[in-house]
């Protein structure tokens, strides 16, 4: 990514969201969106299609538009574990969980803890722990799965949505964040925020490759 490129805040974008859905874009369907996008971005590589997925859920939205990724990737015939990180708390999370327990796919779905993780390395991780609006620094459970997949970074291909978890969206200095997700890609909606636009050497580690995914917005605001 340009790294000029104008972004907008994590205020900003909820100004936006906002504006979205009273012109007739739910909350929902911009989930919807965002994981249908994120998932054939992942897929573009078609390598992915022939591992296992492990997708981490937060308990925010972030988590919801992990749980739509799941669904799509399970939907497509790819084997997905599922470690929920927390148990989800916003309406649209609380539906998108409930749709993916509920559902026979053509793939295995697996709900597991990190305890009951199998030692697997050459798989595709999805990180959908925090997002964008992330302030402070992980703990418990969160901090342990960041460091899980941490672990295998440089051997699996590990995938942020909307930010790496554990940077906050607004930043805008070059600030180590050592319990943050190191991604190959970061998956960002709508438009980028300060962080994605952050030149800062240590920031662009945990980055990756960024891309910004159109959810849909830009349609109902025109």
């Amino acid at each position: 990514m340009d790294t000029g490129e104008k972004f907008v805040t994590c205020d900003e974008m909820k100004q936006i969201e906002r504006a979205a859905d009273q012109a007739g874009l739910s909350y929902y369907q911009m989930m919807e969106n965002a994981g249908e996008g994120a998932f054939r971005h992942i897929t573009s590589d078609v390598r992915t299609l022939q591992k296992t997925w492990i997708v981490f859920c937060g308990s925010g939205n972030n988590g919801g538009d992990g749980y739509v990724i799941a669904r799509k990737a399970a939907q497509e015939g790819i084997k997905v574990l599922v470690v929920p990180v927390g148990q989800p708390k916003t309406e649209d999370a609380i539906t998108n969980c409930r749709k993916l327990m509920e559902r026979d796919y053509p793939a295995a779905v697996e709900f597991l803890t990190l305890d009951e993780m199998p030692e697997s390395w050459r798989i595709v991780i999805v990180d959908a722990i925090f997002g964008t609006g992330f302030h402070g620094h992980p703990e418990g459970m969160a901090l342990d799965a960041i460091h899980w997949i941490n672990d295998r970074r440089g051997v699996s291909t590990i995938c942020a949505i909307d930010v790496p978890s554990g940077l906050p969206g607004d930043e805008q200095d070059d600030r180590n964040y050592p319990n943050a997700i190191y991604a190959d890609q970061t998956i960002v909606f709508h438009a980028p925020k300060p962080v994605h636009c952050n030149d800062g050497v240590d920031i662009r580690r945990h980055l990756g490759d960024v891309t910004v995914c159109d959810i849909g917005i830009n349609d109902v605001l025109k």
